[in-house]
């Protein structure tokens, strides 16, 4: 019985970013099948170097409460979300492909290819979080498992353009402000769910929004340059 429990928690955390995986990268066919494995793995890597921020970050007096958030006010829930949550979890996600890329100096031939790196550390991310959550609180919850690695790959979406804009010399500037964006949306995001005022359901625009937005990205790639 506990060996099945244990296998049920391993497999809602593993199975489906490993699916959602497989979907990106042959339905994309941007990159190979070793670097988004490659990829992956950094997500995963960098699941417990956000845990280690936000352990830090709690040691804080005004963050010490935040570890129960249902017992602080809206204010402090917001301010936490996006101040702390968003920018920790994207930062991290961010830095740990920023490296990899720099120390094995790989080249992004196009938005897509950036856009499947970006998605394989957001999905290993996600991974280990649903992991950290699921032996926390000893359940398996099959909607996380199946929602929260598709939303990481959404938030994440926006610096992988900035990647792709930094590498043909855009422009820091598109680093700066991807970065940002993703605090925005990954902050609002976990906002909406913490809160006592406002219903999960308004999650639902963000992500749709995310969506199009990461959709029409993908088309206005794949169609041919009129400069080149």
């Amino acid at each position: 019985m506990d060996s099945l429990h244990i296998l049920g928690i391993v497999g809602a955390s593993f199975v489906p970013g490993l699916l959602w995986l497989a979907y990106f990268l042959r339905s994309r066919r941007c990159t190979n099948l070793g670097r988004g494995v490659l990829f992956f793995m950094v997500g995963i890597v960098a699941g417990p170097l956000a845990l280690l921020l936000f352990h830090a970050v709690e040691l804080s007096p005004f963050y010490a409460q935040i570890a129960r958030p249902g017992e602080v006010d809206e204010a402090t829930k917001f301010t936490f979300a996006l101040f702390v949550v968003g920018p920790v979890e994207e930062l991290v996600k961010f830095g740990a492909a920023l490296a990899v890329i720099r120390v094995l100096r790989l080249r992004m031939p196009t938005m897509a290819t950036a856009l499947a790196w970006s998605t394989a550390v957001a999905l290993g991310f996600a991974t280990v979080e649903n992991w950290y959550y699921m032996v926390e609180i000893d359940a398996v919850v099959w909607h996380r498992a199946l929602t929260l690695p598709f939303n990481h790959v959404l938030f994440s979406s926006f610096w992988g353009v900035g990647l792709f804009r930094d590498s043909q010399s855009k422009g820091r500037q598109w680093i700066v402000l991807t970065l940002i964006l993703s605090f925005v949306y990954h902050g609002l995001y976990d906002y909406i769910l913490f809160s006592d005022v406002i219903h999960s359901a308004f999650v639902l625009p963000i992500v749709l929004v995310l969506y199009v937005w990461l959709a029409s990205v993908f088309r206005v790639d794949s169609k041919p340059s009129e400069t080149a």
